[in-house]
């Protein structure tokens, strides 16, 4: 009975820390040094860096299927709301889905014959985003990492 005991606590014991793990090894943590805008995702997805703009505003990865990733942060536009950035894709894109909140935006569609997916959080007087697209013929791999890369979108206000 004590062996149980143990062998149950042994469990919960590795279950909290596998929880408690960080970010898988082979994931890249990308940290905007100059607005602190933070997102992850698969290296094997985007093993390419781009060339750093020279504003420092975020960096970008490309994969050899031609898909790409922005990690990025902007200055807020007075009186900007996340319904006005979902507008903005719609006048320029053939937006498929979007939503919005108070704080956040999603907008996705199709853009330059590829499918793009973006998420916007609002922080202050800074907008964060994600951006990521990539040829439809690579949407079984890319559909299934959107999310889970997006969600981890994360940055700090400046006001």
């Amino acid at each position: 009975m004590r062996f149980e005991r143990l062998s149950v606590a042994a469990v919960a014991l590795a279950a909290a820390l596998a929880c408690a793990a960080p970010a898988n090894a082979d994931d890249v943590t990308y940290r905007n040094e100059r607005f602190g805008t933070t997102a992850s995702f698969p290296a094997e997805a985007f093993p390419n860096q781009l060339p750093a703009p020279t504003n420092g505003d975020g960096l970008g990865w490309s994969s050899p299927e031609g898909a790409e990733i922005f990690i990025y942060a902007r200055p807020r536009e007075p009186g900007e709301t996340p319904q006005a950035v979902v507008g903005q894709r719609a006048d320029t894109d053939e937006v498929t889905y979007d939503r919005s909140g108070k704080r956040w935006a999603v907008v996705s569609g199709y853009r330059d014959g590829l499918i793009f997916y973006e998420r916007y959080i609002f922080r202050g007087d800074l907008v964060h985003s994600v951006s990521i697209r990539y040829p439809e013929t690579e949407r079984a791999t890319y559909d299934e990492l959107v999310g889970p890369i997006t969600m981890t979108l994360d940055g700090p206000s400046r006001d």
